[in-house]
């Protein structure tokens, strides 16, 4: 293991695991910045250093870098690039690699994807894709979104277009010859969420989770994009009984699934209210259910205690997966 032991937190001391699924303690992230909710944003570069904010909406936003096995942090020129090309810090996507990050950039009305290394060298930029909704009652933007090949060697766009059912358009860019395109054969059926890439043309989406309410199940579709038509696959996935999915991300390698379940509180099957969070991990077919550590929230501080946890995710390595609960930065051993 690449770093030091860590006492834990008392709030994070009950576990019904064994001591070997204790989480450690990584940092303090109360000087953090959060760009959406109150829990801090940060970014995985490779398995002992993370990206994160300490200022978001001021004027000049400003990131640091944090090499855990040193505690040392240091201020990154990324965001004086970021903010540069008017970027949108909500759309910062880091390759799998950790040395290049990728967001979206407004600027003298053009709306564009934006390239950099880590230390805001190499920035390179190519135009967004956009296109007009063909009927009115459209479900997600009619703008494409960004993100990257499992290699880190290119960029795809995707964007859902609705006309007769709904179709996934996807083209790719190679990072070393950005403004060579390619376009990819429609893929149908792919309504609520865009897709991500898990595999060498393996696109993967998920449906049935943007209409609301508990959600104990998800649509799994897979496809090949140079053959979608021939390739694709869809099934659907449960989770253990008397739990709701609050989120999921496929491990770095895409043979995994890590899942932050909410546990329910109440025995109303419609129910939104938690008792607790507990991660567990899959395989890729949302099967071999293994529960790998437990959250349980005060029962009289519960909706505080959820809104405290979030930034669940897979350390680059697949090995070991991260997450902040009270301002804390953990990581749990595999």
């Amino acid at each position: 293991m690449f770093l030091t032991s860590f006492a834990l937190a008392t709030t994070l001391a009950q576990s019904s695991l064994a001591p070997a699924n204790q989480p450690k303690l990584l940092a303090d992230v109360g000087s953090w910045a959060g760009t959406v909710s109150q829990v801090a944003d940060y970014y995985w570069l490779k398995s002992n250093t993370v990206l994160f904010w300490r200022q978001v909406w001021a004027e000049s936003p400003i990131l640091f870098t944090l090499k855990l096995s040193t505690t040392q942090v240091q201020e990154s020129k990324l965001a004086k690039v970021i903010n540069d090309s008017s970027g949108s810090v909500e759309s910062i996507s880091v390759s799998p690699n950790g040395e290049k990050v990728l967001w979206e950039s407004y600027k003298d009305k053009q709306s564009s994807w934006s390239i950099a290394n880590i230390d805001g060298s190499e920035y390179k930029q190519f135009p967004r894709r956009k296109t007009s909704m063909i009927v009115s009652n459209h479900g997600p933007d009619d703008e494409t979104i960004a993100f990257w090949s499992t290699d880190s060697k290119s960029v795809f766009e995707s964007i859902i277009d609705f006309g007769d059912g709904a179709f996934t358009r996807l083209w790719s860019r190679p990072i070393d010859s950005i403004n060579k395109e390619r376009s990819y054969p429609l893929a149908k059926g792919y309504v609520d969420w865009q897709p991500v890439m898990i595999g060498k043309n393996l696109a993967f989406a998920k449906s049935g989770l943007a209409n609301g309410g508990p959600r104990s199940s998800v649509g799994f579709i897979t496809w090949n994009i140079e053959n979608p038509k021939l390739t694709r696959k869809a099934w659907t996935v449960n989770v253990p009984k008397g739990r709701t999915i609050v989120n999921f991300s496929h491990s770095p390698s895409g043979t995994e699934i890590l899942w932050d379940l909410s546990v329910k509180a109440s025995k109303e099957p419609q129910s939104w209210d938690s008792k607790g969070e507990e991660f567990w991990v899959s395989d890729v077919r949302g099967k071999s259910w293994k529960q790998v550590y437990r959250i349980d929230f005060d029962p009289k501080n519960a909706g505080a205690d959820a809104s405290a946890l979030g930034g669940v995710m897979w350390r680059p390595d697949g090995r070991a997966f991260s997450y902040i609960y009270k301002k804390k930065l953990y990581l749990v051993e595999r």
